[in-house]
């Protein structure tokens, strides 16, 4: 993706260095060679890549935020499933509640340094209000340090690992919020008319990554063009109805057809559909709510409406042949 959202940059840093050569920093036939090479990066690297994250980002929207908290003192084992690793959400280690409500700690302060202060004979009981507006400041930089990418980690929640205590009178926890992201994918291609079958193992569920119908610029080995030249046609809801059809499911059938996803493509260009996805545990993925039949009701209401346009078309042919009569 980042050669993909970086392709205007790459021709502009060209498109300058060609502007310095016709001022003579560099020789004409230079200057011609590195405008190809621009031309070529802004309008080949992004279809080279387009499929690499399409739609791939709206794949953590599926999956299930998990948290946990800690108390001071202890440490946090954050976990994830097989082939799966952390993408930290959030994290908090200071306190912004009170601590009646979260890892209670008395009132009792036993600092030397608080004692001699007030001047107060020593093993004497103080009370001190607690700091509910506390917060340090690289909670979620030093996550990400730790733990973001990694199958596990853990965490001690003192104020030596956030290089920083927010609040020494008051007792502090960890509270982080992070997802189980798949890192391992399978991805399924089949032509137009041909049905595709997405299954998982036992315990696991299907999560969909990413998916296109129609014909990419880079094309299908399994689905080869009959025609020459540059096709870049997808079906806009090509993602959304695979996920309706397969999310969190064990197994799933997909039929590639112009009556499911429709016809992005002009006549002629064959279809492809290719799907990527991963199977993990059902506990990372949000619950879906769909209908029941969701890609089977989407054809027949196509049918149906092919149908109603096919009796309105020979309503309208006999109107015209008594007109005539």
């Amino acid at each position: 993706m980042r050669w993909a959202g970086g392709g205007s940059s790459i021709t502009s840093y060209f498109s300058s260095r060609c502007l310095a050569g016709r001022q003579g920093e560099i020789s004409v036939l230079s200057t011609v060679w590195i405008t190809v090479l621009a031309l070529m990066l802004g309008h080949c690297v992004r279809p080279c890549f387009q499929f690499v994250g399409f739609h791939g980002g709206s794949l953590t929207r599926t999956l299930q935020t998990l948290q946990q908290y800690t108390c001071e003192g202890k440490t946090m084992l954050i976990s994830c499933p097989a082939s799966t690793v952390i993408s930290v959400q959030y994290a908090k280690f200071g306190r912004s509640v009170p601590s009646a409500r979260m890892c209670p700690a008395g009132d009792t302060l036993t600092s030397p340094a608080l004692m001699s202060e007030v001047m107060l004979a020593p093993g004497y009981r103080v009370t001190a209000a607690e700091d509910t507006n506390c917060l340090a400041i690289r909670s979620l930089e030093v996550l990400l340090e730790l733990c973001e990418h990694q199958p596990r980690c853990q965490v001690r929640a003192e104020s030596t690992t956030f290089r920083q205590d927010p609040c020494p009178a008051t007792s502090k926890y960890l509270e982080v919020h992070y997802k189980c992201r798949p890192n391992d994918f399978q991805r399924q291609t089949v032509c137009e008319g041909e049905q595709m079958e997405i299954g998982c193992g036992k315990a696991l569920r299907i999560a969909v990554y990413s998916a296109m119908f129609g014909r990419a610029p880079n094309g299908s080995v399994s689905c080869p063009s009959d025609r020459p030249g540059y096709f870049d046609c997808q079906a806009a809801e090509t993602v959304s109805e695979v996920r309706g059809a397969c999310q969190g499911r064990k197994r799933c059938d997909l039929l590639a057809s112009e009556a499911v996803f429709g016809n992005p493509c002009a006549a002629g260009i064959k279809k492809y559909l290719a799907v990527t996805y991963a199977c993990v545990p059902k506990r990372i993925l949000k619950e879906l709510h769909r209908h029941k039949g969701h890609l089977k009701a989407r054809h027949n209401k196509k049918r149906g409406k092919k149908k109603a346009q096919e009796v309105e078309g020979k309503a309208y042919q006999l109107q015209m042949e008594q007109i005539w009569k």
